[in-house]
C-alpha cells in the first residue's frame, strides 16, 4: 500500500508540476502577444498619420 502511495503520489505531484508549467507558458504567451498586438496598432497609427500629413 505504501509503494502505491509513492508512485502515485509522485505521478500525481510531477503531473501537477507538467499541468502548472504549461498554464503559466501560456499565460506568458497571452501577455506577449497582447504586447506585440500593441506594437503593431502603435506602428500602424503612427504610419496612418505621416500618410495622412502629406
Amino acid at each position: 500500500m505504501l509503494v502505491g502511495f509513492l508512485i502515485f503520489g509522485t505521478l500525481a505531484a510531477f503531473i501537477a508540476v507538467v499541468v502548472t508549467r504549461i498554464t503559466l507558458e501560456f499565460y506568458v504567451s497571452l501577455v506577449k502577444t497582447a504586447q506585440n498586438t500593441s506594437k503593431l496598432v502603435e506602428l500602424e497609427e503612427s504610419a496612418q498619420r505621416s500618410t495622412t500629413q502629406r
